[in-house]
């Protein structure tokens, strides 16, 4: 699916595809070859895949600051600078909004409340603003504290040698990668519309940690 999905992305000229793509593939690779080397400690592909990471992430970032168009379509290029340049007057006006009332404005408050004339047209291009504006710093520590929590819990369970080679464990991994690509494109990515399936994932998360760490599981002599 790898070279499709970069297809589709490309054809939408959506770079934050390309880096959410890029992001999810690389950490998965990452986690996958531990959790299967913890699991399976003779295997020699996975031991060669984790300790082949360091050489290939040294290529990646090679290949990225030495190719021109590879840089500009993973970082952006002069077309994008003027997005970086309103990410950066938004976070300043949302500072200077926080210091009036650092509790937040309101669920759904923080395109007006961070101080656009009368009229213009209002958009947040960082849900970090959004969540800090709505529910002040103490919210936004939550809702993003939840995120982080599961997605550490599930790692664990990912690279426990006791759980590693759990169906729930195999589960876990594409999960707890989803979120943390998530995490990280929301830095640079405003909308809310498909919250709802992280959310969803958020709980099959909470499922699965608890199934493993209450469910009777066979010893790994037996196994």
């Amino acid at each position: 699916m790898i070279p499709a999905l970069f297809v589709a992305v490309r054809m939408t000229d959506s770079r934050l595809g390309l880096v959410g793509m890029l992001l999810s593939v690389v950490l998965y690779g990452f986690l996958w070859s531990i959790a299967r080397w913890r699991a399976r400690k003779t295997d020699l592909f996975a031991a060669v895949v984790l300790y082949g990471y360091p050489t290939l992430a040294a290529l990646f970032l090679a290949g990225v600051f030495g190719s021109g168009r590879l840089r500009v379509m993973i970082l952006g290029g002069q077309a994008q600078a003027s997005s970086g340049e309103m990410r950066e007057t938004q976070l300043s006006m949302a500072a200077a909004a926080l210091a009036r009332q650092p509790v937040g404005f309101g669920s759904g408050q923080s395109g007006p409340s961070l101080g656009f004339a009368p009229g213009s047209f209002i958009t947040v291009d960082n849900y970090f603003i959004t969540v800090v504006m709505d529910y002040g710093p103490i919210g936004a520590f939550l809702w993003y504290g939840m995120f982080l929590i599961a997605i550490v819990e599930g790692v664990k369970c990912c690279l426990s040698s006791e759980t590693a080679a759990t169906r729930e464990a195999l589960m876990l991994a594409p999960l707890v990668v989803t979120l943390s690509s998530f995490l990280v494109l929301k830095w640079v990515h405003g909308q809310d519309s498909n919250h709802a399936l992280y959310f969803l994932m958020l709980g099959m998360i909470s499922a699965l940690v608890y199934r493993l760490r209450n469910s009777p599981r066979e010893p790994a002599s037996a196994a």
